[in-house]
Order: C-alpha cells, then sequence, then structure tokens
C-alpha cells in the first residue's frame, strides 16, 4: 500500500480484534493471531472492550463474541477510514495546487528579472 511501517491507533486494534471476530466467536488465541497482538495488549484491550459492551464473553464455551454495539463500532470505523482517505485525497490535491501557485508566482519573478535593463 505504500504505508510506511507504523504503529497502530488505538482505533485501528479495536476495529482489527473486532474484525476478526465479526464472523464467529472465537477463543482468545485465534483473536490474538488474527489481530496480530501480543497476549498482554489483547488481554488489555479485551478488558476494554468487554467493560464498553464491545464483545461478550461466554463463560461456559471460553469463547468471546461480538455484540450489537461492536458491529456498530466496526460500521463507524469504516466510515472514519473512508472520510480519512477522502480527506487525504483532497490535501494531497491541494497541496498540489499550492505548488502550482507558487510555481506560477517563481517563473512570473524569473521572467521578470530577465526582462529588466542592466
Amino acid at each position: 500500500m505504500g504505508e510506511r511501517n507504523r504503529h497502530r491507533s488505538e482505533n485501528d486494534i479495536v476495529a482489527s480484534i473486532l474484525s476478526v471476530m465479526a464472523d464467529r466467536s472465537m477463543k482468545k488465541t485465534r483473536i490474538m493471531y488474527g489481530a496480530n497482538l501480543s497476549y498482554t495488549l489483547l488481554m488489555k484491550y479485551l478488558h476494554r472492550l468487554l467493560t464498553c459492551g464491545l464483545v461478550a464473553y461466554v463463560e461456559d464455551r471460553k469463547i468471546y463474541m461480538l455484540t450489537g454495539a461492536g458491529r456498530r463500532f466496526l460500521e463507524e470505523y469504516a466510515e472514519l477510514k473512508s472520510l480519512e482517505s477522502r480527506l487525504l485525497q483532497y490535501s494531497e490535491r491541494f497541496e498540489d495546487k499550492q505548488s502550482a501557485l507558487a510555481q506560477m508566482l517563481s517563473a512570473g519573478s524569473d521572467r521578470e528579472r530577465l526582462a529588466r535593463p542592466i
């Protein structure tokens, strides 16, 4: 994708965990590998997701499952990423326009210098 290797944001990590569980309930080991997290980080985030109601734990089966609130988080996250993508495109276009205007001004001052009598 051309992105530099960077740390994931908290939202990125949460979305990764929830996405892994989107289609089915699973045990924490599968979530850990699917979301590419260490056990320590996974436990930190699972605790938070349980507290927020984005994930539920089924004690007798020892599995975690996505809740309706978790699905809504994923929908909002997808919308955020879409907005971010469009914003970056506009930002690039904005920078291109600024650069073009700067070049036009630069070219004009070069012509002015050349046109001056010595």
